[in-house]
C-alpha cells in the first residue's frame, strides 16, 4: 500500500478504511500505479500466477480460522491495552 500511494505507514493504518482499500484496489485493478507498471515493464516484478494465488480465506496464513475462548480473546485485548468485552466479575460485599 505504502509502494502503491507513496503514503507513509502511520498515515495507512490510521487513515485507511475497507471501503477505501477495497475502491482503491478496483481502481488498480483498472489503472495499476505506475511504480508497479515500470517494476512489470523492467522485469523487476512478476505477477501471480492463478496456481500460487490464495482463493480462499480461511487458506491465507494470516486470518486466524480457529475460534478463541473468551478468556484467550480477553487476554488478547488485554495484551494490547484495549478493554475487556467481558470484564471479570467484582466481588461484591453484602450490605
Amino acid at each position: 500500500m505504502a509502494y502503491g500511494t507513496g503514503w507513509p505507514i502511520p498515515h495507512i493504518r490510521d487513515e485507511l478504511d475497507l471501503p477505501m482499500l477495497n475502491a482503491l484496489r478496483e481502481q488498480w485493478a483498472q489503472f495499476p500505479p505506475l511504480p508497479v507498471i515500470v517494476a512489470h515493464y523492467l522485469g523487476a516484478a512478476k505477477p501471480r500466477t492463478a496456481a500460487k494465488s490464495v482463493e480462499r480465506l480461511d487458506a491465507q496464513p494470516y486470518i486466524p480460522t480457529q475460534g478463541l475462548q473468551s478468556e484467550a480473546f480477553d487476554a488478547l485485548l488485554a495484551s494490547m491495552s484495549l478493554p475487556v468485552t467481558n470484564p471479570p466479575p467484582q466481588p461484591t460485599t453484602p450490605p
